[in-house]
């Protein structure tokens, strides 16, 4: 198993003063790919949590041939912003409604559970 540090953390050292300091997804995405490339890695299990797990699933996106299997948790979902400019369909905005309902912070005054 291999964790690396995300760029500017840990023993991390960036080769020239040039070098953009990015901490964009898809840029740690490409690190991955870079230090599998310098490990002599074809492919692997490429697993995270959080931000790693939306790391893993850029990685599984974009250079599918590198990625024997995906493990993504607690990482947010790679979005479409064109997809994100047409309109839900009624169930799906139902159901999104109903999510945000049931979390209690998120309740309205009159829908909160209260103690019995």
């Amino acid at each position: 198993m291999i964790v690396p540090f995300l760029r500017g953390y840990g023993t991390t050292r960036f080769l020239s003063a040039n070098t953009p300091h990015n901490g964009q997804q898809a840029v740690v995405a490409a690190d991955v790919i870079a230090l599998m490339d310098a490990l002599k890695i074809e492919r692997a299990l490429i697993g995270g949590y959080d931000w790693g797990g939306r790391t893993a699933d850029i990685i599984a996106a974009l250079w599918p041939q590198r990625c024997k299997a995906l493990v993504s948790v607690s990482g947010y979902l790679i979005g479409s912003q064109e997809a994100n400019r047409a309109p839900l369909a009624a169930a799906g905005r139902t159901a999104m409604v109903v999510s945000v309902l049931l979390r209690d912070g998120a309740r309205p005054r009159g829908l909160r559970r209260e103690p019995a």
